[in-house]
C-alpha cells in the first residue's frame, strides 16, 4: 500500500486496495472455517465422553 502511494497512480492504489480488502476477506473466512474445525472437534469430544 505505502508503494502504491508512493507512485501515486490511481488505478494501482485501487489495486492496492483491492488486494488489502481480499487479504481481509481471506483471514474471515479462515478465521470462520477454524472456528467451525473446533466446534467439530468439541462435539466430537462431548460424544464420546457422554456415551
Amino acid at each position: 500500500m505505502d508503494r502504491a502511494r508512493r507512485h501515486q497512480d490511481a488505478a494501482f492504489v485501487r489495486l492496492a486496495e483491492l488486494a488489502q480488502r481480499a487479504a481481509d476477506w481471506a483471514d474471515k473466512v479462515r478465521s470462520a472455517a477454524h472456528t467451525d474445525a473446533v466446534h467439530v472437534q468439541v462435539d466430537k469430544a462431548r460424544a464420546r465422553i457422554t456415551r
